[in-house]
């Protein structure tokens, strides 16, 4: 019996002890999942983001149109005036069309029309809207039954493939008819001939079938030149279904693939993220705890504590006044897959509209602060063309300085970063080289500012006196250095709330000569002396962009940065392509649109980087409107080479923070015609609205041999590299360290795309 016992005593011992190293595996797992936070945090975080969905109020969230359309109906209902009862009718039609209930919003249209006896072929002007409105739904009809439901690559992006034509012809033909009857009555209406143009071609008849009178220029949609960009997202399955967002590409998990993380601006979309494998593209949110971590207009990478591991910053609230006030999050990578909202620990949490930020070492202490650029104003949507509406609340900008222990302080009334107006676009640079990082704000609202960084201590803005104010109605905005002479120049681009709803006529005028080139950017080279000129007309970039998102890198690998913009506005109507220049050696951009980018959707969050580790940089981009049923899925453009040599360079701060934002490279290389040429680039997340990777991706252009490289570090350290160094390789620099470690990425090998039509092998 004793024996039986002592049997029985090792027994429970030995699940004593099984049970005990179980429980601490699932602590090991749950420290690693943790770090440095506490799920309390996270889960916090969760929790309020859903109580914050469940109680958004639609009168003050223009993109709830599900639930903004029934409040219309019951005011159509209640009106007791003819032109109140009309009026509320349209609101209710629009809400529909925004929440993608489009043939309800066709019925409505068409019911109201018969019930005043409105005729298509004779509408006053005041009624005109009305009958546009209905032949934009049944545009955007066609475009939901087979650009969405029958999606494929070649989908929206014009020149438009046989491919992408409407195997379901019903919405174009009617919109067609309708837009032909409203340019018989008003033949000199651009915006009219422009969607007119685009029906005729989304059925295969442009342009021989679209009448003369009405037939726009046809090189707005003849192919240019250049080596075409396919669009990949659909057969690696990253085509994300969603409204306007953010990305952000970086190799989250360190093994030396490119990963995706992508957001949506509706309160309940959830925040995404794509791990590449060797087989591909995996969705891999809920094992990395992003499960009720929704919401987000932008996207932005840092390392706010050093540890080598790309974290994430969220920004949400952007246009919505009073009803944006809601946190932005910052997600920390934990190293081992996970992620956790670290925003209440690291004491980031507060409630305000923003849109953009920027994470740079402003005190030069060898850690990342943030600057958030809250929004104090509202865009309002009156009958469709849009507007802006001042918040009775203003909502100050906000300067967080890293603390270094994990937690943040908010000290932006003492560095006079506080900044009050509808601040849509921040971007960083240090543009005058005194080693400190400064700020430039793109407004809305009235002029711009240049906050010059009074050596660690606080901002003076020196806009007037650098010539870099306009224009006075502006979005997304960034610094890089177009001309290769190592100064920071500033791209800024136009957006003019007044002429949202024609914005397809100012691009025609591009073209024709004919009307306004309305929203147009300033493009700011730098003197090198605190100024800047301004030469968007000179150097090729006086354009009607409407420009949303944007970002810049090298598409060619010729050493001269290229710009890609995300066009649009929020109207419906506005379904103008996305356009990219090519950098011609620092004097001019020539445009090459459509060699494969100029998608018909709207563009938000872009990011360059060579996602197929071959050398070259591909551009994922978001596409999708602001309201909930403007919805498109995302592309992904695959670089198909452009023969060029490149090289990369992963740069590691010590003194400097980690990941080395703010440091500049200057890259020596022979020409072919045997000279010295330097070639500059920055650290950044890029643009103001997108978020490219981190490493540094550099074209070489036809060198023979690179001569030297030097790295201009925050710290204000410089560090020196001389050949022999080889091109078209990828090599890691230690801030301190005096040699290039070379690194070896995994090859990778997308399959070869199937059905993609146009200019595929």
């Amino acid at each position: 019996m004793k024996a039986i016992s002592c049997i029985g005593c090792i027994a429970v011992m030995l699940l004593s002890l099984l049970w005990s190293c179980d429980q601490k595996k699932e602590k090991v797992k749950e420290d690693r999942f943790l770090l440095h936070t506490s799920r309390v945090g996270h889960y916090k975080m969760v929790a309020l983001l859903d109580s914050l969905d469940k109680e958004a109020d639609p009168k003050l969230n223009y993109h709830m149109n599900k639930e903004r359309a029934s409040y219309y109906q019951q005011q159509a209902k209640n009106a007791s005036e003819v032109g109140q009862h009309i009026n509320m009718t349209f609101q209710y039609a629009l809400q529909l069309m925004y929440a993608a209930e489009v043939d309800q919003a066709i019925q409505v249209l068409e019911s109201l029309l018969q019930q005043y006896n409105i005729k298509k072929e004779v509408v006053p002007e005041n009624l005109k809207p009305l009958v546009e409105y209905l032949g934009i739904a049944y545009l955007r009809k066609g475009e939901l039954d087979n650009c969405v439901v029958n999606h494929v690559s070649t989908s929206c992006i014009v020149p438009l493939h046989s491919s992408a034509h409407h195997i379901i012809p019903t919405g174009s033909e009617k919109a067609k008819s309708i837009f032909t009857s409203l340019l018989q009555q008003y033949p000199n209406d651009a915006a009219l001939k422009y969607w007119l143009n685009l029906a005729h071609m989304t059925l295969g008849e442009y342009p021989g079938e679209v009448p003369r009178a009405y037939h726009i220029p046809q090189d707005i949609f003849e192919k240019d030149e250049f080596p075409f960009f396919i669009n990949r997202a659909t057969d690696l399955h990253i085509d994300v279904d969603g409204i306007a967002g953010g990305v952000v590409m970086d190799d989250f998990n360190n093994d030396g693939r490119y990963d995706l993380m992508v957001s949506s601006y509706y309160y309940g979309d959830p925040i995404q993220l794509f791990l590449q494998t060797e087989s591909g593209f995996k969705e891999s949110s809920i094992e990395a705890g992003l499960t009720g971590i929704t919401g987000g207009l932008h996207l932005m990478l840092t390392d706010y504590n050093n540890d080598g591991h790309s974290d994430v910053w969220i920004m949400r609230g952007g246009w919505l006044g009073n009803g944006g006030k809601l946190p932005n999050s910052l997600l920390q990578n934990n190293g081992d897959g996970t992620f956790s909202d670290v925003t209440l620990e690291t004491q980031l949490l507060s409630f305000n509209p923003s849109q953009s930020s920027v994470w740079a070492d402003f005190n030069n202490d060898g850690w990342l602060d943030v600057f958030v650029a809250n929004e104090s104003g509202q865009f309002v949507d009156a009958n469709g063309q849009g507007g802006l509406r001042t918040s009775p609340v203003s909502n100050p900008s906000q300067l967080f300085l890293n603390q270094q222990d994990g937690t943040f302080t908010e000290v932006g009334e003492a560095w006079n970063a506080d900044i009050v107006g509808f601040i849509k676009g921040v971007a960083m640079a240090d543009y005058d080289g005194d080693g400190w990082v400064d700020l430039y704000l793109s407004r809305l609202d009235g002029p711009n500012l240049l906050l010059h960084n009074e050596e660690g201590k606080s901002f003076v803005n020196v806009a007037k006196e650098a010539g870099v104010t306009a224009p006075l109605a502006s979005f997304p905005c960034a610094f890089w250095d177009i001309n290769n002479d190592g100064w920071e120049d500033l791209f800024v681009g136009g957006y003019d709330v007044n002429t949202l709803h024609t914005s397809p006529a100012g691009m025609i005028a591009e073209h024709t000569g004919d009307g306004e080139v309305t929203s147009t950017p300033k493009v700011y080279l730098n003197n090198g002396n605190g100024t800047f000129n301004e030469m968007s007309k000179q150097i090729g970039l006086h354009k009607s962009l409407y420009a949303m998102g944007l970002n810049y890198g090298d598409l060619d690998n010729d050493g001269w940065l290229d710009l890609y913009v995300g066009t649009g506005t929020p109207n419906l109507n506005a379904i103008t392509p996305n356009r990219m220049f090519l950098n011609k050696k620092g004097a001019s951009f020539e445009e090459v649109s459509n060699a494969g980018f100029a998608h018909i959707q709207k563009g938000h969050g872009v990011s360059f980087g060579d996602l197929d580790n071959d050398g070259d940089q591909d551009i994922y981009a978001v596409m999708g409107g602001a309201y909930e049923g403007d919805y498109a899925q995302n592309i992904l453009l695959e670089n198909p080479g452009q023969g060029n040599h490149w090289l990369r360079l992963e740069l590691q701060g010590t003194k400097s923070n980690r990941p080395a934002i703010g440091a500049r490279v200057k890259v020596t290389v022979k020409s072919e015609e045997a000279n010295n040429r330097s070639i500059w680039q920055t650290v950044s997340n890029g643009a103001s609205f997108g978020s490219n990777s981190l490493p540094l991706e550099i074209g070489l252009g036809k060198a023979s041999s690179i001569e030297v490289i030097q790295v201009f570090w925050p710290s204000g350290k410089v560090s020196k590299y001389a050949k022999p160094i080889d091109m078209d390789n990828t090599y890691s620099i230690s801030e301190g360290d005096d040699t290039l470690t070379k690194v070896e990425l995994p090859k990778i090998k997308w399959p070869i795309p199937q059905g993609h039509g146009p200019h595929q092998h």
